[in-house]
């Protein structure tokens, strides 16, 4: 059974909204919450049920068909509202109401989980009265050598913070690629948008992501996943300016005929970045621009300054930008 987000609304949000679903005044009695998705969306209609029985008589259950009447759906696809009608048992204040969210097999990945509720009224609202994490945004935008991942959450509720976690297949493992806590702002009415910058990747496969949250209290929350293709020539104009100065090892490593080095400026600088023989002879002049701070890459074909194919073997790249100076080793197969 997969896990995943279940949320509540308060009843006094809930009763506002009440009449649109066409309860009448004196029912015998509803509990009602939110469902979502992974990814922090409303289930889609035709992809969500449940079924929902009282402790005290676990044999009598009842599905969500049992529910849905004429003109009267027991959910609201627009706010993700369900409703249990209390009707349908012999209940008793102080009662426990068992609701089983589940997938109906539909394309979305509803997510299932189990609700345990205590009847008082005749208006019950099961659970919390806000999610820990409320996503309006999650996206994984495609770079040359990177991926840049953005989220924005409306409001968080007592949250930690995230880890990101990464796949190359859909339904695939994902691992986890954030080794610190990206922290949340614990409670806040206040949206935030948090970036996170993945330069251990290559150009022309395509990664899969999800997002996890993690609450003071320790729930895990999952969402995703999203997807994003690098690839030669893609620019971000929102890509964050880094925080240091450094140099990469290329990939691939041994190549042949080409490899991509990528680096990073903090500030706006002259760089040069040069590739030389064992002997320190120079080979090619990859970059001697004044550049832009940001992210960068560039591809060697395998050719010196005169467009001549290199021999194989061992060769030195050396990046100088400003102050900093930097170099690693790569190899040139046949």
């Amino acid at each position: 059974m997969k896990k995943g987000i279940i949320a509540f609304t308060s009843g006094m949000i809930f009763l506002a909204g009440f009449a649109t679903l066409g309860w009448a005044q004196g029912n015998p009695g509803v509990a009602y919450g939110v469902v979502r998705d992974s990814g922090g969306n409303f289930p889609a209609d035709a992809d969500f049920s449940y079924v929902a029985y009282l402790t005290k008589d676990p044999s009598n259950k009842k599905t969500r068909a049992d529910t849905d009447t004429a003109g009267t759906q027991s959910y609201d696809e627009a706010t993700g509202t369900w409703v249990v009608q209390l009707s349908l048992f012999p209940w008793n204040t102080g009662d426990t109401l068992i609701v089983e969210l589940t997938d109906a097999g539909g394309p979305t990945g509803v997510e299932t989980g189990t609700v345990t509720c205590k009847l008082t009224s005749t208006n019950n609202n099961c659970g919390d009265t806000s999610l820990p994490v409320e996503l309006s945004l999650f996206e994984a935008k495609p770079g040359d050598g990177v991926v840049l991942i953005r989220w924005r959450t409306e409001s968080e509720t007592d949250n930690l913070g995230f880890y990101i976690y990464r796949s190359t297949r859909k339904d695939g493992d994902y691992k986890r690629i954030t080794r610190d806590l990206i922290r949340g702002r614990g409670s806040t009415p206040e949206a935030t948008e948090y970036k996170y910058l993945d330069s251990d990747v290559k150009n022309g496969t395509r990664y899969f992501y999800k997002l996890e949250d993690i609450s003071v209290s320790g729930t895990r929350t999952m969402h995703g996943p999203i997807s994003a293709m690098p690839n030669f020539g893609l620019t971000l104009d929102d890509m964050p300016i880094p925080q240091t100065y450094g140099l990469s090892q290329n990939f691939p490593n041994p190549f042949n005929p080409g490899t991509l080095i990528k680096y990073q400026i903090p500030e706006q600088v002259h760089v040069r970045l040069t590739v030389y023989n064992l002997l320190g002879q120079k080979v090619r002049t990859l970059v001697d621009a004044e550049l832009e701070p940001g992210y960068k890459s560039i591809y060697w074909d395998g050719t010196d300054d005169f467009g001549r194919p290199v021999s194989a073997g061992l060769y030195i790249y050396e990046l100088v930008a400003g102050s900093y100076f930097a170099t690693k080793k790569m190899v040139m197969m046949k």
